[in-house]
């Protein structure tokens, strides 16, 4: 008899256990999640940078561990101006920080700096090279994403990025 109430006891506390993991894994509104700093904590990613109709990406460099990617692109804008004037609005509507204006490049090109939740986005701007085949050559556009690095951390010194800054 003692051995038919184990079961039953052992049966029991095993469909107790399936129906409370059952209720586990629920989907939840994130809205209705805590708040940092007056702004709902979300991750800022680099697939989320847009970029101007009809560009055609030329090269992409991800550093997994660098903390830097970065994205050449050439657009059909007519020149750097127009460039800025794509990113600026758009980066300020979703949250962007300017962190250094626009500066005139030496070579005619234009470079702003914006941060948002400890990224920061570099947007280098560079006049395509005019020849005697292609008069009006597009506008060249490097787009370089620098992740947050945790208080402390060090990535090995071949892994360390020298700088998000081009050389002016």
């Amino acid at each position: 008899m003692k051995r038919k109430q184990v079961r039953v006891a052992v049966a029991i506390l095993g469909t107790a256990a399936v129906l409370g993991l059952a209720g586990c894994g629920q989907d939840v509104d994130p809205i209705s999640q805590p708040h940092i700093g007056g702004e709902r904590f979300i991750e800022v990613r680099f697939d989320d940078v847009p970029f101007p109709p009809e560009s055609t990406v030329l090269e992409e460099a991800t550093g997994e561990r660098t903390l830097l990617q970065t994205v050449t692109l050439e657009t059909p804008l007519p020149d750097a101006a127009a460039v800025m004037a794509f990113y600026t609005p758009l980066l300020e509507a979703g949250g962007w920080q300017v962190d250094q204006e626009p500066q005139e490049l030496s070579n005619g090109g234009l470079l702003g700096v914006w941060t948002r939740l400890g990224r920061t986005l570099v947007v280098d701007v560079e006049p395509g090279e005019v020849t005697a085949d292609d008069p009006d050559p597009p506008v060249e556009i490097v787009l370089e994403f620098s992740r947050l690095r945790l208080p402390g951390s060090k990535l090995p010194d071949e892994e360390q990025p020298s700088s998000i800054l081009p050389e002016v």
